[in-house]
């Protein structure tokens, strides 16, 4: 705790329990830090990673600001984030779902994957950036009216089903790949850049507004089930 700065750079660190960073920064450079138990980073704290590697098994709750931008970042049980989190480098894979009211930040060469588990992304959530997003494996993610989805990179549905229940119309201005599972939900869809649909399911009620280049494609079966 405390208002100051530290730096993790060289050792290797398993703190089998509860980790909390209350106040100040912790910058993550080198080395390997292991979390068992739940990690807290409270309002006011950042914690970035930017060389070394962040493994928490426990639950992880961001209610600061948390950012990696070299290294990895490996959180494998339930994320929550009511804050800022943002990944300008590698892949970050949520596992295991997550609570969520703050903002996810995706830059250009980045991935936020959406891999497992049931996110709801409530009031106040946002996903933005230039990065690639993605929903694959067994997710369940749900983006409640009052959140926002605005990433100017391209998404992949490739697994699971993602489900936009917002009032407005989600817009896409780069590729939306969807080569399995479903996409549904209250919110009208317009893709402004290419849709590239080679298997899953389309079940969103709202309109569906296609701008770029539509590419139906494969052998798979493709459901188109709404408005």
């Amino acid at each position: 705790s405390g208002a100051g700065a530290r730096v993790l750079n060289g050792p290797a660190i398993n703190n089998p329990g509860a980790f909390s960073l209350s106040g100040g920064s912790l910058d993550v450079q080198g080395g390997a830090l292991s979390v068992g138990g739940v990690t807290t980073v409270a309002n006011g704290s950042t914690l970035t990673v930017s060389g070394g590697s962040l493994a928490p098994t426990g639950a992880f709750n961001n209610n600061g600001t948390l950012t990696v931008n070299a290294g990895t970042f490996t959180p494998s049980s339930t994320f929550n984030n009511s804050n800022a989190f943002t990944v300008n480098n590698g892949t970050v894979n949520l596992q295991n779902g997550g609570t969520d009211t703050g903002s996810f930040t995706v830059g250009t060469g980045a991935t936020l994957n959406f891999s497992g588990g049931t996110h709801a992304l409530n009031a106040g959530s946002s996903v933005t950036g230039a990065g690639n997003v993605q929903f694959s494996g067994t997710q369940t993610t749900t983006f409640a009216n009052g959140s926002t989805f605005t990433p100017t990179g391209p998404v992949t549905v490739s697994g699971g089903t993602v489900t936009f229940n917002q009032a407005g119309a989600i817009t896409l201005p780069n590729t939306l790949n969807l080569s399995n599972g479903t996409i549904s939900g209250t919110a009208p869809l317009t893709l402004n850049g290419a849709f590239n649909w080679s298997g899953g399911n389309l079940t969103n009620n709202g309109l569906l507004t296609t701008a770029g280049t539509s590419a139906i494609s494969g052998a798979g079966v493709k459901v188109r089930n709404g408005s």
